[in-house]
């Protein structure tokens, strides 16, 4: 099963499962399965995140999260994002998060709330003992077109593997190579890991990847086989 979990290409990629990503000022046209929220660099929480979130299509919320370096003014990012913390909990899906020189705050934020919904962090590509920090704190990491990058290679031996999620984001890289590129860092076959992958979406979605190719009409074509 190849899984998209992060993507702002609509409807693009080969992929068996692509969860398209949408601020929801641009969301009057959302398809397919996706992700609902205020992104940190365009817009803070607003109602309509409530509305499009309950829809069965949209499988987590976000991207959210924090940003120092550009974006809305810190103190609204902050509410903004603790007000998509609470909504991942009253909707029970998981918080796609969106993180820049501010992953301090994440961790307090964590602690905070204590949330039982899954967190990822997208678009990972920071140290190894930035990765164990989040990890203990029980986030999954997704990593990109970061893994082109030796010193990212490296960094994601280190991570457990059932805490791994791969994604395309805005790049044009596409999500058979990421798994390619993936597979070979960790010594492991294309199967095996879209195995492992598919194994850590049914834990953090609650459901069933294979069972939503199929309700969809996707006829599935694993790239390991």
């Amino acid at each position: 099963m190849i899984i998209d979990v992060h993507s702002h290409l609509v409807g693009g990629g080969s992929c068996n499962l692509l969860i398209t990503s949408y601020d929801w000022r641009n969301s009057e046209n959302v398809s397919g399965f996706f992700s609902i929220g205020a992104h940190p660099w365009f817009s803070s929480y607003a109602v309509q995140i409530d509305e499009l979130a309950q829809l069965p299509n949209c499988l987590a919320i976000g991207e959210t999260g924090l940003d120092r370096v550009q974006g809305l003014p810190f103190d609204t990012q902050l509410k903004s994002f603790e007000a998509q913390i609470l909504l991942s909990e009253r909707v029970k899906k998981p918080l796609i998060i969106h993180c820049v020189k501010a992953f301090d705050e994440v961790l307090r934020l964590k602690k905070k709330h204590e949330p039982t919904q899954p967190w990822i962090i997208h678009g990972f590509q920071k140290n190894a003992s930035l990765a164990k920090q989040l990890i203990e704190a029980g986030c999954y990491l997704s990593i990109g077109i970061g893994i082109k990058r030796d010193k990212v290679r490296e960094m994601v031996k280190t991570i457990p593997v059932e805490r791994l999620f791969l994604e395309t984001d805005d790049s044009n890289i596409s999500i058979t190579s990421v798994y390619v590129l993936m597979a070979e860092a960790l010594n492991i076959s294309l199967g095996n890991l879209e195995s492992i992958l598919s194994r850590n979406f049914e834990i953090a979605f609650k459901k069933d990847a294979y069972e939503l190719v199929r309700e969809n009409g996707i006829t599935y074509k694993g790239i390991g086989n």
